[in-house]
């Protein structure tokens, strides 16, 4: 099934729902969402210029840069194309809106 997605709800800092993954299946909430406290949260930051960088938790658990810089993001219907570090690949939109993307490895 393929959803419609509006391509001005992907630009957004995105943290990655580790215990909400399933598989495939990767839950991602805006970043000023209420987002329940863990350790090693894994985020993205997409921004309207199609900029991609990917974030990881640094020596105090505060999110910093992934080595090699930021890479890039595209869109074509509902398959979203990353080139950031640490999120290089093609993902289904399963699910998208202003504080929840629901993303599935191709």
């Amino acid at each position: 099934m393929h959803i419609m997605v509006d391509r001005a709800l992907v630009p957004r800092h995105w943290v990655e729902l580790r215990e909400e993954n399933e598989g495939d299946r990767i839950v991602l909430r805006q970043f000023s969402a209420p987002i329940p406290p863990a350790r090693g949260r894994r985020s993205l930051v997409l921004d309207p210029q199609s900029n991609a960088q990917g974030r990881r938790p640094g020596p105090t658990d505060r999110l910093v840069p992934e080595d090699g810089g930021a890479g890039s993001w595209s869109l074509e219907g509902d398959i979203l194309t990353l080139s950031a570090p640490g999120w290089e690949g093609r993902y289904k939109i399963e699910e998208l809106s202003e504080d929840r993307m629901i993303l599935i490895r191709q």
